[in-house]
């Protein structure tokens, strides 16, 4: 039995039903993309216009629109503020001007609103357009707008975003936002991101002066993902915006305070001062930047403060003491040591003599105390005449943790006494100069006697816990040659003891007056071993400064930071000429003119420079 199949007639296609954007099936099912759920892990996104209530921004300062970046942190997710302008096509443009203007201008002037506040927005409305008939004669028309783009892990958190946004704006009294979800379009609106831009009367089309001022302008200053706050950027077009930076990677900075004040807090953010003497506070805050790395601090403190950070072992160097006839060095390199030790302590001693212009004492001392050191010192001498062949002798000169047995400058007192009377049997002038040679030495050991008659007193071992250790010479008086000596001897002592990685930092060192060419062994030192310098200058046109000093502290263009404060003309040209670089007009102003809490920050690696209204946090 054969069955005939009946053909299938073939259905007719309805048209769909195309209305509003979200609106596509024919029994009015709304088809949204609400959310996106793009990239890794599926993550969540929404995209909305952003629009202003007319009159609410009118008028304003330029960069406004910058108000929108949140001033609070939002914590429910991301979210990304895209501007796009572009001016219109020529047709569009002609249509504005010939039509457009003249037709809003007569609809506004013949309407009969009753009501105040409209009437003054008409008002309003009547001088927006008149300006931009004006500016029409040599203008340009754009079109801009403004989307926001939440990103969040789940479509509940986007809300969330939302609303931590809408509360920020009103707790910032930002006014007449509206924020629109892009219903139906959001994927479209992804994908056209960066060549798309909306003109029509829900979005802005201003002269193109006009549209400029509404530009997205945040500061180009300081605002690292992870770091610490030091105070609001000045430049910034968002008020109040704090400068955030990440001193991790801050290795060597010269700080320049310039007789500055910076604001610190102590604890927290309430209360807080301009600090004198602030550098402390900078170097602070910088070499906390390497805690976290596990780095430990030297602070060579020069200039009066009190302030210590937490994990601190603190040194008062007028009742310490650091034997300098103990060579703080290694066997591997005891010859470099023992010749940069000889010549600290002939520097020492010639400058606390005052004899660094005597020809008989600047020649025979350091001669003397070779001698002495090498046959006499403890009897048989600690050193030997041949290091590379008698390298065991050699090394008897380094420090060990006896320190009670090792000899005293003032021990060489008594060669010094031999060599006088051995003097009385040359000429009158030998014997004069041996002679006051030997008083000249006898008087400074009795002047110094912490210095030079006492062995050393710091600990041999430093703790774990130990992170910051403060060697303070602000209370050696006022006595410039006794605490240049001393920091001459410290330094030797601290390039020594720091690790590789570890940081010293010099509060102050403008406070001494050294020759720049006695530090040269421990620059050298410094940088064999990798360890980190933050130098810090307190005051204005001392001799002592980044520029003369930097065959120490390093040149400026080649720190990973430097921090200006207070600044001279002078000061202007010779620090460009050392950085290779101008400090911009914007920059330099505010710090010549002298006002507490001002500082420059400027970072090598990315070129970032800020001019912070500073509120440092100790």
């Amino acid at each position: 039995m054969f069955f005939k199949l009946k053909k299938k007639e073939k259905k007719k296609e309805k048209s769909q039903f195309r209305g509003d954007s979200g609106f596509t099936y024919s029994l009015g099912y709304v088809d949204t993309d609400a959310y996106l759920f793009l990239g890794k892990g599926r993550m969540v996104r929404a995209i909305f216009d952003i629009t202003f209530a007319y009159g609410t921004h009118n008028p304003d300062s330029i960069g406004w629109v910058t108000k929108l970046i949140p001033s609070e942190y939002i914590k429910s997710g991301q979210i990304v503020i895209v501007q796009r302008q572009k001016g219109v096509d020529k047709s569009t443009e002609n249509k504005i001007f010939e039509k457009t203007l003249a037709s809003s201008m007569a609809t506004i002037e013949n309407s009969k609103e009753s009501d105040f506040r409209e009437k003054s927005k008409n008002s309003t409305r009547i001088t927006d357009l008149t300006l931009a008939a004006e500016l029409a004669k040599n203008n340009a028309i754009i079109d801009s707008d403004l989307m926001l783009i939440v990103k969040a892990n789940s479509t509940k958190k986007v809300e969330k975003v939302i609303h931590e946004l809408k509360l920020n704006y009103k707790s910032s009294n930002i006014d007449g936002v509206t924020i629109v979800r892009r219903t139906g379009e959001q994927l479209k609106s992804l994908e056209t991101l960066l060549t798309t831009v909306h003109g029509d009367i829900y979005h802005n089309t201003d002269m193109k002066e006009v549209a400029a001022g509404r530009l997205l302008l945040p500061s180009a200053g300081f605002a690292d993902k992870y770091g610490v706050s030091i105070g609001k950027d000045t430049h910034s077009y968002i008020s109040n915006n704090p400068a955030v930076v990440d001193f991790s990677t801050i290795k060597n900075a010269i700080i320049y305070v310039g007789d500055n004040r910076p604001f610190v807090s102590i604890g927290g953010y309430e209360g807080g001062s301009f600090m004198q003497n602030g550098g402390t506070a900078l170097s602070h805050v910088i070499a906390d930047g390497q805690y976290l790395n596990g780095g430990r601090t030297h602070h060579i403190v020069l200039t009066p403060n009190g302030y210590h950070a937490e994990d601190s072992l603190i040194f008062d160097m007028a009742k310490e003491s650091i034997n300098p006839l103990e060579v703080f060095g290694t066997p591997d390199t005891v010859v470099q040591d023992t010749n940069a030790n000889i010549d600290k302590v002939t520097t020492m001693l010639l400058m606390a003599a005052d004899a660094e212009n005597n020809a008989y004492i600047k020649s025979n001392l350091k001669k003397q105390l070779i001698e002495w050191i090498t046959y006499r010192a403890k009897g048989t001498g600690i050193y030997t005449d041949d290091p590379e062949h008698n390298p065991i002798k050699a090394q008897r000169i380094l420090a060990t943790d006896n320190h009670e047995n090792y000899p005293v400058p003032a021990d060489f007192l008594l060669s010094m006494n031999t060599n006088k009377a051995a003097a009385a049997n040359s000429s009158a002038a030998e014997s004069r100069d041996a002679k006051l040679m030997y008083d000249t030495m006898s008087t400074l050991v009795s002047t110094y006697p912490m210095v030079f008659d006492k062995t050393t007193t710091l600990p041999n071992v430093f703790k774990a816990d130990n992170r910051n250790i403060y060697y303070d010479l602000s209370n050696l008086g006022e006595d410039t040659k006794l605490i240049a000596i001393v920091f001459l001897n410290i330094i030797a002592y601290v390039t020594h003891r720091a690790l590789p990685g570890e940081t010293i930092c010099i509060d102050g060192i403008d406070e001494i007056e050294l020759p720049v060419e006695t530090l040269g062994a421990y620059r050298k030192r410094m940088n064999s071993k990798g360890i980190n310098l933050i130098s810090v200058f307190n005051h204005l046109e001392r001799k002592v400064n980044p520029v003369s000093y930097e065959s120490f502290v390093g040149r400026l263009n080649q720190q990973d930071m430097v921090v200006l404060g207070g600044l001279t003309e002078n000061d202007e040209k010779i620090f460009s000429k050392a950085w290779q670089q101008t400090l911009p007009t914007v920059v330099a102003g505010p710090l010549k003119s002298g006002n507490n809490g001002i500082f420059y920050f400027y970072r090598k690696r990315d070129r970032i420079g800020a001019l912070v209204d500073t509120h440092l946090i100790l």
